[in-house]
Parts: C-alpha cells; structure tokens; sequence
C-alpha cells in the first residue's frame, strides 16, 4: 500500500495534471464531434446572476473548435498546463 501511495503522491508523477489535460482532452473531442454544446462551457454575467456558478469553472474548458487553429489552441494550453507541473512541487 505505501508504494502505491508513494507512485501516486511523488513529486514525479503529476497525477493531477494528467487527469485535468485527459478531461479537457475529452470535451473537446466531445465539443468537435457535436455530443456536446458550446453552450455549456461559455460564462457570462446574466448566468452568474442566475445562480450558474459552475459556469465559472466550466469555461476553463472550453476551446475553440475551428481547425486548426482549435488544435493548436489546446495542444499550447495543455502544454502550458504540464510545463509548470514538472517543476513545481
């Protein structure tokens, strides 16, 4: 049991990290292939006001879907998303 911990807690696997890059992974492929709507991920106030105060989380994983500059967009923010985590504790 303390190996499995120690895999999963060391400051050489940012488990974190991958389990956020695989979820936005996912809703973009999702948002692409149309199963979901850009509607769920987009913020604004008039929501806020409403009491849609998981919208604030949720835009983080909206990305654009026009190719390729969809692609790139979210290849450069999972990117800038992992860098950090291999350095920091």
């Amino acid at each position: 049991r303390d190996k499995l911990y120690e895999k999963i807690f060391s400051k050489k696997l940012p488990i974190i990290t991958y389990v956020l890059i695989a979820i936005n992974i996912l809703i973009y492929l999702l948002n692409i292939s149309g199963v979901i709507g850009n509607g769920l991920f987009y913020m604004s106030g008039e929501w806020f006001r409403q009491g849609q105060y998981l919208r604030v989380f949720t835009y983080a994983f909206f990305h654009d879907t026009s190719l390729p500059y969809g692609i790139l967009h979210i290849f450069c923010n999972m990117l800038l998303s992992y860098l950090p985590s291999t350095i920091l504790p």
